[in-house]
């Protein structure tokens, strides 16, 4: 598909250029003529360039799903002092779950209330806290959801996740992020994913910000299928935003590169800025995406639709219709069933199913779960609406079309791999240990003399 440029509102980034697409192959240059023509790796670059690719998956994938790039910069990645373990260590990080040292297993319901904002120094990844996750970026094979809270940008540091995809959900407070592709301004209600080996820092342009963060270890997201909803629907390839190239004016004495390898933190020193690509080209990139901008389909006669139904993005399994993570959304939307319970139904699920909110009150629990808190129930654990949804939900009726509030925004990290818990997260005040009181109250409405409940 074509691309094209959209420039963001806000007047302090008025310098923003995106380019429009899912995995499209892209080009870009901060610098006329910067792009090589013909070849990928001439002897001489324009401008004296270095080339420098980057490859996202194995040089003899399958074309459809072979990801990379070429960068075209000042001075390569390679240029940097040797790695050292990076001190203080962070022990708030776990990427290893096939260990119980830190991590435990638990069937129990689990809701935590929003993650406070630090009040000394931090930054977006000293912020960074694991809930849970499932296998080992040694395996190839799993996956880590953690929170964020930061009160300050990233100085004169950049990350580099080894292990896997980042994929950020803010739910308090914009992120401006840089890369070497180029820098992604997000706003909560947007996503940005930050693919394997990517380079990248985070400015905070509002102050305090917090929010969500699922890290993948076995590939790439890619978009669901849509198979008899047809060609349409849901999210838009057209929607997804990738930056342009953008050069670091910066003259920096001293930069860190920190990289997230095997769970650990390594560093190494470099005198130049990472940010320093003139131009590149290919379709291995960062990306945002709007949730606002997901097209969502429904029930429109009787019963409820299947969460699924509301997948934005996927990372599958070996096996077929089965997700090592899914990115579900729950956007504003018309209820219409008829005779039909509208909001969630009770279920217990093959799959591990964590929740989080944005903002607004989520259709299925009337109180207690809270922008920027989180949910988790995990494999075959019973879970639905709270008392006071389900009593409000069958004295009320349905027969009237209702619609789920444009200020309402609620999210869900859904995986087939049964998820181990970490011990602080289990530990932490943040943890509501009233949580199973939600459903105490469910009473009996069985009436046996005529199969149907009374009034």
């Amino acid at each position: 598909m074509a691309s094209f440029t959209s420039r963001e509102d806000d007047e302090e980034f008025q310098d923003l250029l995106y380019q429009s697409g899912f995995s499209n192959h892209f080009s870009t240059e901060a610098l006329p003529g910067a792009l090589p023509v013909g070849q990928n790796n001439p002897l001489v670059c324009p401008y004296g360039l270095y080339a420098e690719q980057i490859s996202g998956t194995a040089f003899t994938a399958p074309r459809n799903a072979n990801f990379r790039s070429w960068l075209y910069r000042i001075k390569p990645s390679v240029t940097h002092e040797p790695f050292t373990p990076r001190f203080p260590k962070h022990e708030f990080l776990v990427a290893d779950f096939t260990s119980s040292e830190r991590t435990a297993v638990t069937p129990t319901q689990l809701r935590w209330m929003p993650k406070k904002i630090p009040e000394s120094p931090t930054d977006f990844l000293e912020g960074l806290f694991t809930i849970c996750g499932a296998g080992s970026p040694f395996l190839r094979h799993g996956y880590a959801i953690h929170l964020y809270a930061a009160n300050q940008s990233m100085k004169n540091y950049a990350l580099a996740n080894a292990d896997g995809n980042f994929l950020i959900v803010p739910q308090e407070g914009r992120l401006l992020i840089k890369t070497e592709f180029g820098k992604l301004l997000v706003s909560p209600g947007e996503i940005v994913v930050l693919q394997q080996g990517f380079r990248f820092s985070v400015s905070l342009p509002d102050g305090p910000s917090r929010g969500y963060v699922a890290e993948v270890y076995d590939g790439h997201f890619r978009l669901p299928e849509l198979g008899p909803i047809g060609a349409n629907g849901l999210a838009a390839p057209r929607d997804f935003m990738v930056p342009t190239a953008w050069l670091d004016g910066v003259q920096h004495t001293e930069f860190v590169i920190v990289q997230k390898f095997g769970g650990e933190l390594f560093e190494a020193k470099q005198n130049f800025s990472p940010f320093n690509v003139v131009a590149w080209d290919g379709n291995y990139a960062p990306y945002k995406y709007d949730l606002k901008k997901f097209c969502p389909f429904n029930t429109v006669l009787f019963d409820h639709a299947d969460p699924s139904i509301n997948t934005v993005l996927t990372v599958p399994s070996e096996k077929p219709g089965v997700a090592i993570l899914d990115l579900v959304v729950f956007p504003p939307r018309w209820l219409t069933a008829e005779h039909t319970f509208r909001p969630p139904y009770f279920h217990r699920n093959c799959m591990s199913e964590f929740m989080g909110l944005i903002y607004g009150s989520y259709e299925g629990k009337a109180e207690g779960f809270l922008p920027g808190g989180c949910s988790l129930h995990n494999c075959m654990t019973p879970h639905g609406v709270d008392t006071t949804t389900y009593e409000t939900t069958i004295s009320r009726g349905c027969e009237t079309p209702t619609k789920i509030s444009e200020e309402t925004l609620a999210f869900m990290f859904e995986s087939s791999l049964i998820p181990k818990v970490t011990r602080w997260a289990l530990d932490s005040p943040h943890l509501d240990k009233d949580y199973y009181k939600g459903w105490i109250g469910l009473r009996s409405h069985f009436h046996a003399e005529n199969g149907h409940t009374k009034a």
